[in-house]
């Protein structure tokens, strides 16, 4: 089996489709959960430049500039044969090294034109992310993180969205600074995530995860006001009261039916 190391190397030089093909990398990557949450980070990087180079517009004229070029260095090419027939043997050498580099650099460009073709040619982003998909990648990423690494993540930039207020009784929980994911409609964060912990006096106990999401940025967001368990899942989910807001909260401690119930005459 590989080590760390070598899968990160990988990873790093892998497109997301031959990540997931390759046998070797996804036996590392179940067995490992810090090689997990690298190529969770790395896909929403990728995710995230994909969008920023979508939302470029392709300059006027570009690939008529290159094609130009192209023609002039295959031209230039078929010019340099038919000279260094005429040219004394001692100068075939740097001759076909000239050739040499026109060829070269005639290939980097004809790689480029079909490079940007393939980046342009996509479909554009569609305006809102799928809830169901944010939900899932958030999950898998903060089921692996806990308070030892929670500084490693970057702080809520609030570029996007601000957070304003959060509705009761959210606002009795104990909350750590927000920390921001960028879920892959720009270069802001669209989700703002706390560690939270709360306890009944002389009572239980919850601690997980509470995740602010812009309810307009996303589709099929839960229309409810009261928290509900999501299929019997350790999450609650539900809208703010003025509808601008969407709450996702991760339960690790405690049970999520029992911390709704709590919360059912709190909220509003």
């Amino acid at each position: 089996m590989i080590d760390c190391k070598t899968t990160r190397e990988y990873l790093d030089s892998m497109t997301a489709q031959e990540r997931a093909v390759n046998g070797e990398v996804a036996s590392h990557l179940e067995s490992c959960p810090d090689c997990q949450l690298f190529a969770e980070q790395l896909e929403l990087f990728d995710h995230k430049v994909s969008s920023l180079l979508q939302a470029v517009p392709v300059p006027d004229g570009l690939q008529e500039r290159l094609l130009s070029s192209l023609s002039q260095f295959e031209s230039a090419e078929q010019d340099e044969q038919v000279n260094i027939l005429k040219l004394p043997v001692q100068s075939h050498r740097s001759q076909r090294w000239t050739i040499l580099q026109r060829s070269l650099i005639g290939t980097v460009a004809a790689v480029l034109i079909v490079a940007i073709s393939l980046i342009w040619t996509q479909p554009e982003p569609t305006s809102t992310l799928n809830y169901a998909d944010a939900k899932s990648t958030l999950q898998k990423t903060f089921s692996k993180i806990d308070a030892s690494n929670w500084n490693r993540l970057a702080a809520f930039d609030q570029q996007e969205f601000q957070i304003k207020h959060l509705d009761r009784p959210l606002r009795r929980w104990t909350l750590s600074e927000p920390v921001g994911m960028d879920l892959g409609k720009s270069a802001a964060h669209d989700a703002a995530a706390y560690q939270f912990s709360y306890q009944i006096q002389d009572g239980p106990k919850w601690s997980g995860t509470l995740v602010v999401l812009p309810t307009a940025q996303f589709s099929e967001t839960p229309k409810q006001t009261e928290p509900e368990s999501s299929s019997g899942m350790q999450i609650l989910e539900w809208q703010s009261t003025d509808g601008t807001l969407t709450y996702l909260v991760f339960v690790d401690q405690g049970s999520a039916d029992e911390l709704a119930n709590v919360m059912f005459s709190a909220i509003g």
